[in-house]
């Protein structure tokens, strides 16, 4: 039996209100951290300020969280940058927060021979997501990744209320149902990363193309390092933790499992409408500014990664696929052949 050491970092009162009264409860069904606790003695560490450990630890979410395995909470002191809709200068500053905290973690939390798994405050999980994870942990895999698409919180959050809670209480989703409404609800960034949408992305770590109406194909070349089980413990992230750390210490491909289909597991990341509209370019994307950007920000592992097809569906695959697919695979074959010019 393998154990899992979660780990979330989250301040501020946006993401620690969307954090204990949407996402938390989306992973406490019973699928997900309900499953992972009644099978081992997993645990979960939260890093977040003084105040806004007491909103964690009071809410409803939390209690739940508290009863269910052990809960950690390391109270960062220092002054933390603002989330402000106005700002986006802040953003360095709180992936340099949010890789300390993570620093710290692996060097406090992984010795025993347990997996870490690198969660995020607003990330909304599909039901049976984590009994996934935990099957894939127990196979042997280090490394998992997924990918993880952006929607528009204010939109997705009123939907989630008039449909999804009864009582008060979130229900779970499945799967499908998840992407089916996630669907409805795509980000303006998420949208520009959409191949021959009109627009383009001037961070194209991800890319998409629709399967007509059924869903998503998502090549990535930055995934999110869910699980992480590292062969040395003497190593620890420059940058964050989905850059150079995982190729140091999950070097084997043979070691990786990468989640291609949604019928496996998803999650996705809900942000204000707002967020990210310096990123919209109003042109159509192509491949040699694709690989223009990889050339800087993507190592060998993500280009690795790109190759895969990651398919986000509603409903079953049926062969409308197929032509997108190979759109993506043309697309992606003629990236790596810019790249390899230089």
């Amino acid at each position: 039996m393998i154990n899992l050491r979660f780990v979330n970092v989250v301040w501020g009162e946006a993401y620690t209100d969307t954090f204990v009264n949407v996402c938390l409860p989306s992973a406490l069904s019973a699928g997900n951290l309900g499953y992972v606790a009644a099978n081992s003695r997993s645990s979960y560490r939260i890093y977040t300020t003084p105040k806004d450990a007491e909103k964690i630890l009071q809410s409803r979410a939390g209690r739940q969280l508290a009863k269910l395995m052990k809960l950690e909470i390391s109270r960062v002191d220092a002054a933390l940058p603002v989330d402000d809709p106005s700002a986006s200068s802040t953003c360095p500053q709180k992936y340099n927060v949010m890789s300390l905290c993570h620093t710290h973690f692996i060097k406090t939390a992984c010795n025993d021979g347990s997996a870490m798994v690198f969660l995020s405050p607003d990330l909304f999980w599909a039901e049976n997501s984590f009994q996934r994870l935990f099957e894939i942990a127990q196979s042997g895999k280090r490394l998992l990744m997924i990918g993880a698409l952006r929607l528009s919180k204010e939109s997705f959050l009123a939907s989630l209320h008039q449909h999804h809670f009864k009582g008060g209480v979130l229900q779970p989703i499945a799967k499908r149902d998840l992407v089916g409404l996630a669907l409805k609800h795509l980000h303006p960034e998420t949208k520009s990363l959409v191949w021959d949408s009109g627009t383009s992305n001037a961070w194209p770590s991800l890319l998409l193309w629709k399967a007509h109406s059924e869903g998503l194909i998502l090549r990535a070349f930055h995934l999110h390092p869910l699980m992480v089980r590292p062969i040395r413990h003497d190593i620890f992230p420059a940058v964050t933790i989905d850059d150079d750390y995982i190729a140091h210490v999950c070097p084997d491909p043979e070691d990786e499992y990468i989640v291609r289909d949604s019928d496996e597991m998803v999650a996705f990341e809900l942000s204000r409408h707002s967020a990210r509209a310096e990123f919209v370019v109003p042109q159509d994307q192509n491949t040699s500014r694709v690989a223009q950007w990889a050339r800087t920000h993507a190592n060998p592992k993500h280009q690795r990664f790109v190759q895969h097809r990651i398919r986000l569906h509603a409903t079953a695959l049926t062969e409308t696929w197929r032509a997108s697919e190979e759109r993506s695979d043309q697309a992606v074959s003629e990236i790596h052949s810019f790249i390899a010019r230089n």
